[in-house]
């Protein structure tokens, strides 16, 4: 039978997949347009003080450590004792105690957690404010713990002033809780936690003082409301305006704390005092 060449010619013919005419390209998804971001110049400080105050912990404590002697005499001079601050008037000791240390574990934790707190909390202070939280909520810890603590129970220890620079961070984070955002916040509620965390386990432990960190924690949450840095952001005058540097200035004037600083040290004797009269 002959085929027809007109009816072959008619039909259309199927073509392979590779003579297949290309597709268009999908036009590539539309990317956002880049985010207006800036550089901000944070005013910091070498931690220089905190590493001096590890320096000199751990100095001491490696005396005592090398002369059992020494470290007897050591504690018996300087380490938190009720009855020979509140009926002896030692107040040194209310100081000395912070330098004194129980064992490599008792160091090492809080030379630790003072590596990490101060190196924040110094940075951003600086080395004055850093020291008045420092010294000022360390006092208010050993304070309550004479005055509310075990009677004839000594304490010795970095902790409550440690527990201020936890305190005044939280403070620094709140009071800039909005420059700083997400990070911020997840920062301060870490820092809640490690608080709550660290006195719930004074509650069930007889080893820790605990009322030293509650008197340092509340020294330092005080202190830190007076001493914080507050930042306020402007253009950065060292720099054009299109270039997008911004520089974080203080606004906390420290010099118009000092009625609050006053106030404060008063009440911390005042405490004192109590105890010294109640002791009587």
């Amino acid at each position: 039978m002959e085929q027809n060449p007109q009816s072959e010619a008619s039909k259309p013919r199927k073509r392979h997949p590779l003579e297949m005419p290309p597709r268009a390209s999908a036009p590539p998804p539309q990317q956002p347009p880049p985010a207006n971001r800036g550089v901000l110049h944070l005013p910091v400080v070498p931690a220089t003080l905190t590493r001096w105050l590890i320096i000199i912990n751990t100095a001491i404590f490696a005396l005592g450590f090398l002369s059992p002697a020494l470290n007897n005499s050591l504690w018996q001079f300087g380490w938190n004792y009720a009855p020979a601050v509140l009926q002896g008037g030692e107040f040194h000791r209310l100081f000395t105690a912070m330098f004194l240390h129980g064992d490599v574990a008792h160091i090492f934790v809080n030379m630790y957690s003072l590596y990490i707190l101060g190196n924040t909390v110094e940075r951003v202070f600086g080395h004055m404010r850093f020291a008045l939280v420092y010294f000022g909520g360390g006092l208010a810890g050993s304070v309550l713990s004479v005055v509310l603590g075990g009677w004839f129970t000594p304490s010795l220890g970095a902790s409550g002033a440690i527990f201020a620079l936890l305190g005044a961070e939280i403070v620094f984070l709140y009071q800039n809780r909005k420059l700083m955002g997400e990070r911020a916040k997840s920062r301060r509620n870490y820092l809640l936690f490690l608080a709550a965390l660290n006195l719930g386990l004074g509650l069930i432990s007889t080893r820790i003082d605990n009322f030293g960190h509650i008197g340092g924690l509340l020294g330092g949450l005080v202190l830190g409301w007076l001493l914080s840095p507050v930042y306020l952001l402007r253009s950065h005058p060292d720099y054009a305006e299109e270039q997008k540097h911004i520089i974080a200035e203080d606004i906390n004037n420290v010099d118009g704390r000092i009625v609050g600083l006053s106030l404060y040290m008063t009440a911390v004797l005042g405490l004192l005092l109590v105890g010294v009269y109640l002791a009587r």
